[in-house]
């Protein structure tokens, strides 16, 4: 079955169900198709990425077919439009690759990288002396950036890093953290002429070609690497800086993830204990009858599984909370858990049949979810390790001059920058705002906001799968509940309006999680668990109208009304909202005092371009 799913031919149905009432005999088949999917998707999983043979326009006489003048170039092109498209990144990446295949890019003392590996690659530094230098020397002395493009390309995307990095973890990150709707990026080695000697234009840090640059951005992305912290270089810092006092959004960028081959491994997984959970009871329904005997032993087996499921269950949430999301319990606690939950499932479906929608809604919730709960470890694994890598090594960076921990290749940009950052009535802030990207993963005017009013949160920039598309599922299933239960059985108006209100919460629900910021849906996913207040409808307890009135009218709409808000706006609401934001984001709700932080930047203006 799993094979059938990396094929993309959907749930063999007819042969499952073929196999388990009149040919019990081709069981072996159907288990061996399941063995297969999950082992292909294993090796998969582990397979070093390809970067791919070059393109046509990737060869160098392409890129050199017209010499330019590089230094005429780069004194006519505004400095804020020395910038490369992702498009260009990626190339760039094959060539690096290409020309390390062709021993062009070689290890050095300080660089022993291997020719193949192709997760991370040569230094950004190494690339730039072995391979930028002798390109764009040929070129005219001109940047990558004006090599490719010399109009320029006006930036809406700036790119801060420590060159420490390999540059295809480098190109990898930027790529999965490319924002929507993006153009063209400033990446320092790429954008910079670095054949050409323009020290008169970093001489003073505001009017330098990357503050011009940051200022016409509309996002900053910070790129962590496995070396340093990318805050323990000057330069990193002083863009930070800028980034703060001119309100601008700063993401760290991740790695990434190939969650959906690990959560695909999970949901074969799923399918084939389901498929055997089914062959193996319908087999001795057949043989021996649905007896009272049976039916008490399939009742006993679903009760069984959901308690292991629950446990399972707390296991997981236990792991997620103390960040062991590598660890490779945590794994097998997933693969557990599916195992048990299809259990259950397959117990369900022989006492209800597989024509009960509430049935197939439980089934194929159960396989998404299980899957999703895979993609949330293996984001969250993937988050920690951004955050230890832009922990490493840092130990603060300004506020005051006998504790500056950044350091610059050059002692007078260094003595500049810290001449303006400290002369900054911000000054103080900038180490608050560095310490909210580390926790956060975000950084911006709002999230500081936040921060101040209700202290640490913990890391905001990633949200859970598993509880969106569980959520999602049960407000359509009780959307489903209100026409079983109250249309087909009596068409009042209050009926039809309670119908109408559901439909409207299955359609905005999705749509308006899916169009909100990263950190605003991390904080709509933290309150659906408040969807646990309506879990007596769903096991039967309670389900007449005044429920599904509860339900439509209040529990989903005040999900709806937190989600439209956001954090920012409850953390303002006197004494509760504080609390409320703490208590969401599992911290303890009732604190004396805030972060202790004015985040407030003094206005400066941008340099003139």
């Amino acid at each position: 079955m799993g094979l059938y799913v990396l094929l993309g031919r959907g749930w063999p149905w007819r042969e499952v169900w073929g196999l388990a009432v009149h040919r019990y005999r081709g069981s072996q088949h159907v288990g061996l198709r399941n063995i297969i999917g999950t082992l292909a998707l294993t090796v998969a999983l582990h397979r070093q990425p390809s970067i791919g043979h070059a393109w046509e326009e990737d060869r160098s006489d392409r890129l050199l077919e017209t010499i330019r003048n590089g230094a005429h170039l780069h004194r006519t092109v505004a400095q804020n439009r020395w910038c490369v498209t992702l498009a260009d990144l990626q190339q760039f990446k094959r060539l690096v690759f290409q020309a390390v295949r062709k021993g062009v890019i070689k290890p050095t003392e300080r660089d022993q990288f291997l020719a193949s590996d192709t997760r991370v690659g040569p230094s950004v530094y190494t690339v730039v002396d072995q391979f930028v230098k002798p390109m764009t020397r040929a070129a005219g002395n001109v940047s990558w950036a004006l090599m490719k493009h010399p109009e320029g390309l006006l930036c809406d995307v700036f790119i801060t890093h420590a060159w420490a990095e390999g540059i295809y973890e480098f190109v990898d990150k930027v790529t999965q953290s490319w924002p929507r709707g993006a153009t063209a990026a400033y990446v320092c080695f790429l954008s910079y002429p670095q054949n050409l000697d323009i020290s008169d234009l970093i001489q003073s840090p505001r009017e330098s070609p990357f503050a011009r640059a940051l200022g016409s951005s509309r996002l900053v992305i910070a790129v962590p690497n496995h070396v340093c912290s990318i805050y323990s270089y000057i330069w990193c810092v002083y863009e930070a800086f800028l980034a703060f006092i001119w309100d601008k959004r700063i993401r760290a960028a991740k790695s990434p993830v190939v969650g959906w081959l690990s959560m695909l491994r999970v949901s074969c997984t799923a399918f084939a204990t389901l498929g055997a959970c089914i062959l193996i009871l319908m087999s001795q329904a057949t043989y021996y009858g649905f007896t009272a005997d049976f039916v008490h032993l399939v009742r006993q087996i679903r009760l069984v599984s959901i308690i292991l499921s629950a446990l399972c269950g707390v296991c997981i949430m236990v792991f997620f909370a103390l960040g062991k999301h590598a660890w490779i319990s945590c794994q097998i606690a997933i693969l557990v858990f599916a195992v048990v939950v299809e259990m259950f499932v397959a117990a369900d479906l022989c006492l209800n049949g597989a024509t009960d929608p509430p049935v197939i809604c439980v089934l194929l919730l159960s396989i998404l979810a299980c899957g999703a709960v895979e993609g949330d470890r293996r984001q969250s694994e993937e988050t920690c390790r951004q955050t230890q890598e832009l922990r490493r090594g840092f130990a603060g960076t300004v506020g005051a001059s006998e504790k500056i921990h950044a350091f610059s290749s050059s002692p007078s940009d260094l003595q500049n920058i810290l001449a303006e950052i400290e002369g900054h009535a911000s000054v103080n802030a900038v180490d608050k705002v560095v310490d909210t990207l580390l926790a956060l993963g975000l950084s911006g005017k709002e999230l500081r906001r936040v921060t101040e009013h209700v202290g640490p949160l913990g890391n905001v920039s990633v949200w859970s799968k598993a509880l969106f598309v569980a959520s999602s599922g049960l407000i359509c299933f009780q959307c489903f509940q209100v026409y079983r239960y109250r249309i087909l059985i009596d068409t009042s108006t209050l009926h039809y309006i309670l119908l109408g209100v559901a439909l409207l919460e299955a359609i905005l629900w999705p749509v308006i999680f899916l169009l909100l910021p990263v950190e605003r849906k991390t904080f709509a996913a933290r309150c659906l668990p408040l969807l646990l207040l309506l879990s007596p409808g769903f096991v039967g307890l309670w389900g007449c109208f005044p429920y599904d009135a509860t339900a439509h009218f209040g529990v989903i709409p005040v999900i709806l009304l937190i989600t439209l808000l956001g954090p920012a706006r409850i953390a303002q609401i006197p004494v509760l909202g504080p609390a409320a934001v703490r208590l969401v984001f599992a911290r303890r709700p009732w604190r004396t005092k805030g972060s202790g932080t004015s985040f407030e930047a003094t206005t400066v203006p941008m340099p003139g371009v």
